[in-house]
């Protein structure tokens, strides 16, 4: 089986963006280019199955399509993250039977390192169910989740995510790289601000 057979990809992009102000977060601008283009092509070079959970209504599906997502609409976006992450999971596993493991990531990433996807891959042991980004030891995201996790995920609620999942997963790997765009969503104009400071 190929390893875009076994690799899935989910990022969650449902959210209404009410922090950031009258206009939609995804669609700021950094360098030029839409936030939302630059955390999808993160994932560009990753061999992956990609999905993007979007909202009803939602302008994002072109966006999503162009970086090579297959774009799935959450009918209960307002209901909580939880709802898009239990979405997102149940298409991947219905388009993929042979998936072995999911990333779970954010469209308001635009500063993760595309390296970083490829190095929690190649960290993949049959010993560690979660694996976890970390940088100067604190954790961030995309979290790669196991296939024994994908039912849980599946079941996902509110707005709590996968954080429960982990807490109570006994494997899973913090693991340690140089990219510090794992801990960089970009909530509000400030924090956009900030980030793209010189």
């Amino acid at each position: 089986m190929s390893d875009a057979a076994r690799i899935g990809v989910i990022v969650l992009a449902a959210g209404a963006s009410r922090r950031f102000g009258e206009d939609n977060k995804l669609l700021a601008e950094i360098d030029g280019v839409a936030m939302l283009t630059r955390s999808l092509n993160a994932y560009a070079t990753l061999p992956a199955q990609k999905i993007i959970v979007l909202a009803p209504d939602s302008p994002f599906g072109d966006i999503g399509k162009a970086a090579g997502f297959t774009p799935v609409i959450n009918p209960r976006a307002d209901e909580g993250m939880g709802t898009s992450l239990a979405v997102g999971m149940s298409a991947a596993i219905a388009a993929n039977k042979g998936l072995r493991h999911a990333f779970i990531g954010f469209g308001d990433m635009p500063f993760l390192s595309p390296q970083t996807p490829h190095l929690m891959v190649k960290a993949i042991d049959p010993s560690s169910g979660i694996i976890v980004p970390t940088h100067n030891g604190r954790r961030g995201h995309p979290v790669l989740f196991a296939a024994p996790h994908f039912t849980a995920l599946e079941k996902s609620e509110g707005d709590t995510g996968g954080r429960g999942i982990i807490a109570a997963c006994p494997n899973v790997l913090d693991f340690a790289v140089n990219d510090a765009g794992i801990r960089l969503d970009i909530d509000t104009q400030h924090a956009l601000a900030e980030a793209t400071a010189p």
